[in-house]
């Protein structure tokens, strides 16, 4: 189905299963979306699973995230803990959709990725920085910083990468 919030949504758990609108903030404890969510403002979350897409037009963060893409997702800046991001690779009615939209164009756009340990893939990025940072196929990064360990793709295109 579909929701939408005109103001902010604070809550302790949220379910998802479609698309889900917010005018500004999104606050939850825990947080399962199966479809797209969209906010105002910043979206923040201890744990937070995305299995689609999204638009945070701030900041999306989270202790532990996981995002499964189905569809071009964008934000400013992703901060947390524990960051996964991974292309679908699941054969749902979402992953036939995906195929026959938005093959090749499913990535996380973003200018900041910041958190522990983080593994990437199909993500644009200007900075990304970590502990440990494994940056996987279909990524496109300007600048990696890492402080314990870094592991790349083979096909990656990262510009530049230190160790901070």
């Amino acid at each position: 189905g579909e929701t939408i919030v005109e103001g902010y949504l604070n809550t302790r758990r949220l379910k998802v299963q479609g698309e889900i609108e917010v005018g500004d903030k999104l606050y939850a404890d825990k947080a399962k979306i199966q479809g797209t969510v969209m906010t105002g403002g910043n979206l923040n979350a201890e744990i937070l699973n995305i299995e689609g897409g999204f638009t945070v037009d701030g900041m999306l963060n989270a202790d532990t995230l996981k995002i499964n893409l189905y569809w071009p997702s964008e934000v400013d800046e992703i901060g947390g803990s524990e960051i996964k991001i991974t292309k679908n690779s699941k054969l749902s009615f979402l992953g036939i959709k995906n195929r026959i939209i938005a093959e090749g164009k499913n990535k996380v756009t973003c200018n900041l990725i910041e958190g522990d340990n983080i593994y990437l893939e199909n993500t644009i990025a200007s900075i990304v920085r970590g502990n440990n940072v494994t940056i996987g196929p279909g990524c496109k990064i300007e600048l990696v910083e890492y402080k314990n360990d870094l592991k790349m793709d083979d096909e990656v295109k990262v510009n530049t990468h230190m160790k901070i």
